[in-house]
């Protein structure tokens, strides 16, 4: 009886910047949540506001940290994580209603990060995803006051009648 050799299969290298970028971003995302925890609990918040921001805070980023470590390119994985940062804190920067502290904490340390990673063309990139979570949050949150107020959906104002 031959032995034939088992070829061993190595699980993937995962790229450094994911382990990095896992203890940054539960560190980051703690502190976030403690700002938007200040913010929401001034105004009343109601309580899905409230699951979203300990979700993000708390969850996010071992999800985040998964998906990149089990990325075929993880790498690739987590400058897209990145982009999900992005959005979300797009999305937060809306529903403090665009709050001059918060907001630019939020964006200011996320641009960071993509400029420490990625450079100026992904940090320009994923400012415009930022801008598309927080133009996007603020349409759907125009249009849930507009129908409970009973008046059906409304535009967002343009830039150029007061607008952002």
């Amino acid at each position: 009886m031959s032995s034939a050799a088992v070829p061993s299969v190595s699980p993937p290298r995962v790229h450094p910047l994911v382990g990095l970028n896992y203890r940054i971003r539960i560190v980051g995302h703690a502190i976030t949540g403690v700002i938007l925890a200040s913010v929401f609990y001034e105004r009343g918040a109601g309580r899905l506001v409230w699951a979203a921001m300990v979700a993000h805070a708390l969850l996010w980023p071992h999800l985040a940290y998964i998906n990149a470590r089990h990325g075929r390119n993880s790498k690739n994985a987590e400058l897209t994580n990145l982009l999900g940062d992005a959005l979300i804190i797009g999305c937060w920067s809306a529903l403090v209603a665009f709050s001059l502290w918060p907001t630019t904490m939020l964006v200011t340390s996320v641009n960071v990060a993509f400029l420490s990673v990625a450079g100026i063309r992904f940090s320009v990139m994923a400012l415009g995803v930022t801008r598309i979570g927080a133009t996007a949050t603020e349409k759907i949150i125009l249009d849930f006051r507009a129908r409970k107020a009973g008046e059906g959906p409304v535009a967002a104002p343009s830039s150029a009648e007061g607008g952002y």
